[in-house]
């Protein structure tokens, strides 16, 4: 993750900088090393006025990439650097363990019923095959799909977003 990151910072330059292609010279290497990859990227960020970057579903990380991914971050920060994650509560305290985040402020994303519903039937209606739809099937399509998507954030699913 951190090389991908390091990517998408290195093509804003209309030259990449020799420090950044040094590395990969040596033996023909095609990919980096972990602490080689968070020194070129502390390296890159420090060339932008302010960075954010932005994590989508952090808590879909296995523990422990998302312990090497949360440590490497916290390498590479730096002043002008913002994260933006969007996850579920249960990671809130590796984030606080790993990036020293106290209380991060979170924002809480809930599904509004009348939206998902409105969603559901405009898909129906794209179907190729209207033929094999009746209203009571869409109905039961309808009712399944909203009532199972409202139960996701009942049961404390929630998805969050987590800024530092």
């Amino acid at each position: 993750m951190i090389g991908v990151l390091l990517k998408h910072f290195i093509v804003a330059f209309p030259d990449i900088p020799k420090e950044i292609t040094q590395p990969f010279k040596y033996k023909g290497q095609s990919s980096l090393d972990r602490i080689t990859a968070c020194d070129l990227l502390r390296a890159v960020l420090e060339s932008f006025q302010c960075v954010y970057i932005c994590i989508d579903a952090l808590d879909e990380c296995s523990d422990d990439d998302r312990k090497v991914l949360l440590e490497s971050l916290s390498e590479v920060m730096q002043n002008s650097t913002r994260l933006f994650f969007t996850s579920r509560l249960n990671i809130e305290s590796d984030i606080n363990k790993y990036l020293g985040v106290k209380s991060p402020v979170t924002i809480q994303l809930a599904a509004n019923q009348q939206d998902i519903e409105k969603y559901i039937n405009h898909r129906i209606d794209e179907d190729n095959r209207p033929d094999i739809m009746n209203d009571s099937l869409r109905n039961e399509i309808v009712t399944t799909i909203s009532a199972a998507s409202q139960q996701m954030w009942v049961h404390g699913n929630d998805p969050r977003i987590k800024m530092r």
